[in-house]
């Protein structure tokens, strides 16, 4: 398998002119020694650069978003991963695609923070969003042909191991008092193995315990349904004290409430279950800060792109599927500005071009920027520049008739 996707990097690389490298989770050292040498990255100047760690996020992510994802690093440059799938349906590896610059290099955080690598960033392949997505298709295509078949049919799944375990907790089935002192017990030692990041031990104990509740009540989905929910509270809170983010568990757990409702079998049930905790304890613990800065460049291109027209908070949010107050929370955290402080200012960046190079009336400034009317158009404008309009566009003409003369 190794060898297919280095081969497949080769060939991506050599067809569309950007480079991809190989990267499996368990071989750092190896992601070094075949990733490209005079690649960016590994002259970016960001001291707190982890690259290793940022693609790694991106590999884990395209392993849960269906095989393929588009990220960013730190400092705005953007790559696409694809997950490749081993002959026992876990995750053996992928491909790191970039970096990349996808929209204005205006835009880009490392190009406007550090001016001595502006050369080698303007030699970075340059790519609209639809030739991005494009590619992480094409990768995706190519990364099938590995694994052989549906992403989301391979993806790991032990099946005879759950079976294992049941007929293990049909021998050892309890009456109503023993049951309850174990499903404790065990929630308690589930909990702790979370805490500890312990991911096998964790899958083995919700194993016994999802075996042990079949068994007791004698395969009724509804009564097993609800016993499930109470594990997924369990796991919730226990994330929660090690450090994470509340707001982002408690939408992912909100999210996994809503989703148990369609299985029909005690065996799809443990086969999304121990999805579940993959999840929680990768969103949560591992890759937190890469999560953060992905997540408000996504914002910012958003606004980019949209700003021209009305949108809401709540509309952002929606794209990057966080709530309101948890994605208003990173963005003021990571950018020390809020997300409306960041739509006014890009709205009134874009009012000072046309204020400067067209001959639009004040009116039709304000409603081509979505600002609604001309007086509250004023308004921000001379919040955020100091000055009105109106003054700016006089102060820009009195100026370039200075430079003609």
């Amino acid at each position: 398998m190794r060898e297919e996707i280095v081969s497949l990097c080769e060939s991506i690389t050599a067809l569309t002119g950007i480079t991809v490298s190989p990267i499996f989770p368990d071989s750092p050292e190896l992601f070094y020694e075949q990733a490209c040498s005079q690649r960016f990255c590994s002259r970016c100047p960001y001291q707190q650069k982890n690259e290793w760690n940022t693609h790694l996020y991106g590999l884990s992510e395209a392993y849960r978003w269906d095989g393929h994802f588009i990220y960013y690093c730190p400092k705005a440059m953007t790559f696409v991963a694809t997950a490749v799938l081993d002959h026992t349906g876990s995750l053996g590896g992928g491909m790191i695609a970039g970096p990349i610059v996808m929209g204005d290099i205006q835009d880009i955080a490392c190009y406007t923070e550090y001016p001595p690598v502006r050369d080698a960033i303007e030699r970075v392949p340059h790519k609209t969003t639809l030739q991005v997505r494009q590619l992480s298709q094409l990768m995706s295509t190519a990364a099938n042909g590995i694994h052989y078949g549906s992403f989301e049919q391979n993806r790991i799944y032990d099946q005879q191991h759950f079976l294992n375990t049941i007929y293990d907790m049909r021998d050892k089935y309890m009456d109503e008092k023993e049951h309850y002192d174990y499903i404790l017990e065990a929630e308690d030692q589930l909990s702790d193995l979370i805490r500890k990041r312990d991911r096998n031990g964790s899958q083995d104990l919700l194993n016994r315990l999802l075996g042990h509740i079949f068994f007791y009540h004698a395969g009724n989905l509804s009564d097993i349904k609800a016993r499930t929910l109470e594990l997924i509270v369990i796991i919730s809170r226990a994330v929660i004290s090690s450090g994470a983010d509340v707001g982002d568990i408690f939408r992912y757990s909100t999210e996994y409430m809503q989703q148990i409702d369609q299985f029909t079998s005690v065996d799809q049930l443990n086969k999304w279950l121990s999805e579940v905790i993959c999840q929680f304890l990768a969103v949560s613990f591992d890759f937190i800060d890469i999560k953060h800065s992905d997540i408000v460049f996504k914002t910012m291109d958003y606004i980019r792109d949209n700003c021209l027209r009305r949108i809401t908070l709540e509309d952002v949010a929606n794209e990057v599927y966080l709530s309101k107050a948890y994605l208003s929370s990173i963005f003021k955290q990571e950018t020390g500005m809020s997300i409306i402080d960041y739509i006014n200012q890009t709205r009134i960046a874009h009012s000072k071009t046309l204020l400067a190079n067209t001959t639009l009336s004040l009116i039709e400034i304000a409603n081509e920027c979505s600002f609604g009317d001309q007086s509250y158009f004023s308004r921000v404008f001379k919040r955020y520049e100091g000055v009105t309009p109106k003054q700016y566009r006089s102060n820009v003409t009195k100026h370039s008739k200075k430079n003609k003369g």
